[in-house]
């Protein structure tokens, strides 16, 4: 999903207003799907093969991916319908297979030091995933079809698709069991929620997971059209996932050393506290956004022109020419 909602508006030409409404709601439905499949694996998880589960379900997650970039075949309300019905589509089948995988950590040792090392290396490949698509999927469809944007992400889902089925396939197929974990038959549905509902540590944890997780969106889904349109450097906007990725990879090791020495708690809170000074700096400090433009903004075949502009409204930007008389010229942009 690193590239969807960017998909949506810059290849598929979405007002972004609809295409950020229809990605919220598949997101509120990511939840729901992962709530359910939660509560499905929870109440047969006696009598459900995990390995099996994530086998068959690598093949329909792949081909719904392909769906969720699949060019428009035409226009208005009924193309529309199609784009968020496959986006609905992936995110079920990404739920139908993610918590079994998720739960399978828990079946693959009793030792809690190798469980602990699954769960690290499941973070740091999917962190090198997320370097891999950053970097790989322009490139890898434009070499594979060479054509418009959004056939460009078409191509690299196909592949990236081709891929991650052949990998849950494997992993389906040699994952085995440690041995059947005795416990207490599940409670009622209601009667779970009931307690979920008074566990105030519970309900605040989860609070701040909400509240963690739209930060992250909104910053992640940010970085694209901020190179783009701010800083005119698509390019550099896909190295800065990558390198987001890049740092998550070093940082994951680093952070699970320090909370060994100052718990979890405190860990969450010092994180969490760098996180928003950072953002803070970033939101108040004077960064630089020029973009240079080599070519003129009107028409002319004798005016040889580069110009620097400030996008920010109410800001100043310099106009320069080759031309011998031309002197720099200062000028506002307009105000909002």
């Amino acid at each position: 999903m690193l590239f969807l909602l960017f998909y949506y508006t810059d290849a598929v030409s979405l007002p972004i207003g609809l295409a950020g409404i229809g990605y919220g709601l598949a997101s509120v439905w990511d939840g729901i799907a992962n709530f359910v499949v939660g509560i499905l694996v929870d109440r047969k998880q006696a009598k459900i093969r995990y390995g099996a589960l994530v086998a068959a379900g690598g093949i329909p997650l792949g081909l719904t991916f392909v769906l969720a970039y699949l060019p428009p075949l035409g226009t208005g309300f009924w193309a529309l319908a199609a784009l968020f019905f496959a986006h609905l589509l992936f995110r079920s089948a990404y739920a139908a297979v993610n918590v079994p995988y998720l739960a399978m950590s828990a079946r693959v040792s009793p030792d809690g030091g190798d469980r602990a090392f699954v769960a690290g290396s499941r973070m740091l490949f999917g962190t090198a995933a997320q370097v891999a698509i950053a970097l790989g999927t322009v490139p890898i469809g434009s070499w594979l079809t060479g054509s418009t944007a959004a056939q460009t992400y078409f191509g690299a889902a196909v592949i990236f698709a081709i891929l991650a089925s052949a990998i849950l396939l494997l992993v389906g197929v040699t994952y085995r069991d440690c041995g059947q974990i005795d416990r207490p038959p599940p409670a009622s549905l209601g009667a779970t929620l009931i307690s979920l509902a008074r566990n105030r540590a519970f309900v605040v944890l989860n609070a701040a997971m909400l509240s963690m997780i739209v930060a992250v969106t909104v910053l992640g889904k940010s970085v694209l059209y901020y190179f783009k349109y701010l800083l005119n450097d698509p390019q550099a906007g896909q190295l800065a996932l990558a390198s987001m990725g890049v740092v998550s990879a070093i940082a994951i090791p680093l952070w699970m050393l320090v909370g060994r020495y100052m718990g979890l708690r405190a860990l969450w809170l010092l994180a969490t506290s760098l996180a928003m000074l950072a953002l803070s700096i970033f939101a108040v400090a004077n960064i630089d956004t020029r973009a240079s433009f080599r070519k003129p903004p009107w028409p002319s075949n004798d005016l040889d022109v580069s110009w620097d502009i400030t996008p920010a409204q109410g800001s100043e930007f310099t106009v320069h020419s080759t031309a011998p008389t031309f002197e720099p010229v200062k000028m506002m942009s307009a105000s909002a």
